[in-house]
């Protein structure tokens, strides 16, 4: 029987790390993003550490259950593991987000980018742990 492989998992936490950095960054939504929550870098950087120690604990917790769900679906290759990935995000995250954003009063375009960063992230992680069995 196979086994989750741990090594996988955290290497998948940070690429799916890297991948928000990059999203969230001026040279991808960044600049939009925060122009919709209306704030900038320095609002940002006055939070100091601790939501990007807490988005990196998630993104270990959501590599390994991807790493669970795949092992336990026993998918074993690309397509299934990004059909699963999209399943996921859309029976689970995006109905659970919508309700959200909705009471949040936030603007359709930070959910629409929140969203698909989190797209990003299930199907990036469901191929990295389906190829690195």
């Amino acid at each position: 029987m196979e086994q989750i492989n741990y090594i996988a998992v955290i290497v998948t936490a940070f690429v799916i790390q890297f991948i928000g950095f990059l999203w969230y960054s001026p040279f991808l939504f960044g600049t939009k993003w925060m122009k919709l929550l209306n704030t900038n870098p320095e609002q940002i950087k006055a939070m100091g550490k601790k939501p990007h120690l807490i988005a990196l604990l998630t993104a270990f917790f959501m590599s390994f259950m991807m790493a669970f769900i795949l092992l336990w679906t026993n998918t074993n290759n690309i397509v299934s593991a990004i059909g699963l990935a999209t399943l996921i995000w859309f029976g689970v995250t995006l109905p659970d987000s919508i309700p959200h954003y909705k009471f949040a009063k936030l603007p359709l375009g930070i959910l629409i980018l929140d969203i698909f960063h989190t797209l990003s992230m299930l199907i990036t992680s469901a191929i990295i742990l389906t190829l690195w069995k």
